[in-house]
C-alpha cells in the first residue's frame, strides 16, 4: 500500500480517518506540498478546503500528487466530483469517510 499522507486543516478529521488508515498528517497546503515533494509518499488523502487561507488548496495538493504519480483521494462536504474527474483522482464525500 505504501506510505500515506492525510491532508486536512481540521485535526479531528485526521484523528477519525487515522483510526482506519495509517498516515502522516499535514494541516496546511504548504506542509502538504513540502511532504509530497519529499518523495516519501505513495498515497494522498486530501480535503478540498484547507482553511480560509487555502479554500481550494486540496485541488493543488491533488494536482501536485497526481503529477508525481501518487494515488489520490480528494474529499469534501460539497460535491467536487467534476474537479476530481478532471484531475483523474478519486472523490469521496467527507461525511462517508467520517461515519465510522
Amino acid at each position: 500500500m505504501g506510505k500515506t499522507l492525510i491532508v486536512d486543516d481540521m485535526k479531528e478529521v485526521y484523528d477519525k480517518i487515522s483510526r482506519h488508515l495509517k498516515g502522516d498528517y499535514a494541516p496546511t497546503l504548504e506542509e502538504a506540498l513540502k511532504r509530497i515533494n519529499s518523495g516519501e509518499y505513495d498515497n494522498v488523502v486530501t480535503d478540498y478546503h484547507l482553511g480560509d487561507e487555502s479554500p481550494q488548496g486540496g485541488l493543488e495538493v491533488a494536482r501536485t500528487a497526481k503529477e508525481r504519480g501518487l494515488f489520490v483521494i480528494l474529499m469534501s462536504r460539497e460535491n467536487h466530483i467534476k474537479e476530481a474527474e478532471e484531475l483523474g483522482v478519486v472523490f469521496r464525500f467527507k461525511k462517508e469517510l467520517m461515519e465510522n
